[in-house]
Parts: structure tokens; C-alpha cells; sequence
């Protein structure tokens, strides 16, 4: 049975940005849903499971990342942070 080789490094990099791209235009989304709508909204119930969902697809892949072994990981691929 073949192993799959996982991600690269490169492809670790460009799914972190996209991925993280994606949880702020998720919580910018959620605000914007916030204003509009009642707490308890099925649409503010469904922004929030997205975000759950985009944060934890971050976390198991960050986890992934450390146990292929890549000697370039680290915690900023995932979670970049605030550029200055």
C-alpha cells in the first residue's frame, strides 16, 4: 500500500494564507450578520460553525505540519498573526 506524501512546505505556506484569509472574511462576515440580525439567528448560529470549522482545519493541520517533520515549522504558517 502506497503512502501519500503529504503537503510541502510551499503547500503548507499558501494553505495557511488562504486559510487565514478565510477565518477574517468569516469573523468581518459574522460582524457584519451581527448587526443585522437577532442573537440566536440561524445565519449567526451557521457564520460561527463556519469559523469553528476554518479553525479547526488550522489546528489539525498545524498539527500535521509538526508530525511530517518539516524542519521549516513553525506556528506563524497557520497562524500568522498581526503584520507590523
Amino acid at each position: 500500500m502506497n503512502k501519500k506524501p503529504g503537503l510541502t512546505m510551499d503547500e503548507h505556506r499558501a494553505l495557511g494564507a488562504k486559510l487565514h484569509a478565510m477565518y477574517q472574511e468569516l469573523n468581518r462576515t459574522l460582524i457584519q450578520l451581527s448587526h443585522a440580525y437577532p442573537l440566536g439567528a440561524p445565519v449567526l448560529r451557521d457564520a460561527d460553525r463556519a469559523i469553528d470549522a476554518v479553525s479547526t482545519l488550522r489546528s489539525h493541520l498545524e498539527d500535521v505540519m509538526f508530525h511530517e517533520g518539516h524542519t521549516e515549522a513553525t506556528t506563524r504558517v497557520y497562524y500568522p498573526g498581526s503584520k507590523q
